[in-house]
């Protein structure tokens, strides 16, 4: 894995933990479903832009699978 590569997956992991800490929020009353929904809409913005610049690999599929999952719920 490249120096490139490491930093989109440290990106990646941080953006998982930012969702699941979204829905804890949203579970506990903290946010609404619209706060949790534009936040979700923030997350695919960032997303989008690793997939932008990552090569087709596994890596940018897997990205790619992330990316549909999250719209879905936004």
């Amino acid at each position: 894995m490249s120096k490139k590569d490491l930093k989109y997956y440290y990106k990646i992991l941080e953006i998982k933990t930012r969702i699941k800490e979204l829905k804890q929020l949203l579970s506990e009353g903290e946010i609404d479903i619209l706060e949790y929904r534009v936040q979700l809409r923030e997350i695919l913005k960032e997303l989008n832009e690793i997939q932008e610049n990552q090569e087709q690999d596994e890596f940018s599929t897997a990205i790619q699978g992330v990316i549909l999952n999250i719209s879905k719920l936004a």
